[in-house]
């Protein structure tokens, strides 16, 4: 925990000084021990770019330095809520992605949804071990269409 809070300090923060950590904390939610913690820490990666990005109408430039998390960043986060497999883990993960598609509908250069995405979002509903867990599920598929 204490190196993400010196990444959440960080003067300074792109998805290069992220992305090493990303999958290591993400396995620890195959740990049913570490799972939520491991989960938490994750997300909080991805806060901690979220937190740096400009207001929308002042994010002209994109490059190396820019502090956007990638597709791949928000579907690990997402990864490690769904291993959970528990309602809080499953709704955690339909945060991120939300999160994830208000950001892309502000503005362009964030990124959008993809299918790895919808699967784990989906995917989060349908081993919840709750009873409306596959109803929620079945949905997903359908706004994903014929």
């Amino acid at each position: 925990e204490g190196f993400v809070k010196e990444i959440e300090n960080a003067e300074h923060l792109t998805l290069a000084h992220v992305d090493p950590y990303v999958l290591p904390l993400s396995r620890l939610t195959s740990l049913k021990v570490n799972g939520e913690k491991g989960a938490e820490l994750t997300e909080r990666l991805l806060l901690a770019l979220l937190s740096r990005l400009p207001e929308p109408n002042n994010r002209q430039v994109v490059d190396e330095n820019w502090p956007y998390p990638d597709v791949a960043l928000y579907n690990r986060v997402m990864i490690a809520w769904g291993n959970l497999e528990n309602r809080h883990g499953a709704e955690r993960c339909e945060a991120v992605f939300q999160n994830q598609l208000s950001e892309f509908l502000l503005d362009p250069h964030s990124p959008a949804p993809d299918r790895r995405c919808y699967k784990s979002r989906l995917r989060s509903w349908a081993v919840c071990k709750e009873k409306d867990g596959p109803a929620k599920a079945y949905q997903i598929l359908q706004e994903l269409g014929p």
